[in-house]
């Protein structure tokens, strides 16, 4: 392996750390409940297949995507404790805010917690949709990390 090849590995290493660490910190304050990592997976293919989804870009030190997926009802129960809107009262437009918003605090915990200088994070983009399906094509491996959170799954595409 190349030095530049060994740095690459060391960077992708403390972005999923990172990444780990931040998922946990964000849905344990925004849910006031107890999140579990359950382990990773590798997959050919960055696909997110769920109600709602929140999407940002890396650029930089390192490039890739990471997107959080949950299904709408926690996802409007998140987006409710981090507004203070009940949740009858999320539209749309909020539910698209929030979720983006999730996304954002996600990856900045992650680029904060690596410590890695010269990454970019791109806008939070949020997919929400009874049948959306985000389909990235990549060149970088993907995984997908899986967390508990009481009865509900979380999952988190990462290409890095």
């Amino acid at each position: 392996m190349t030095e530049h090849e060994q740095m690459q590995e060391q960077i992708r290493a403390g972005l999923l750390e990172g990444l780990i660490q931040t998922v946990i910190q964000v849905f344990e304050t925004m849910a006031w409940s107890r999140i579990t990592y359950q382990g990773e997976q590798p997959r050919k293919h960055f696909v997110l297949a769920s109600q709602t989804c929140g999407l940002i870009g890396i650029r930089g030190a390192r490039d890739g995507l990471v997107g959080v997926a949950l299904d709408r009802h926690l996802g409007l129960e998140i987006v409710s404790r981090i507004t203070g809107l009940p949740v009858p009262n999320i539209e749309l437009e909020d539910l698209a805010d929030g979720i983006a918003e999730l996304a954002n605090m996600i990856c900045g915990g992650m680029k904060a917690k690596a410590g890695i200088h010269g990454l970019d994070l791109t806008p939070p983009l949020a997919v929400i949709g009874q049948d959306a399906t985000v389909h990235w094509k990549t060149a970088h491996p993907v995984r997908e990390l899986t967390f508990m959170l009481d009865r509900d799954i979380i999952r988190v595409l990462v290409s890095i």
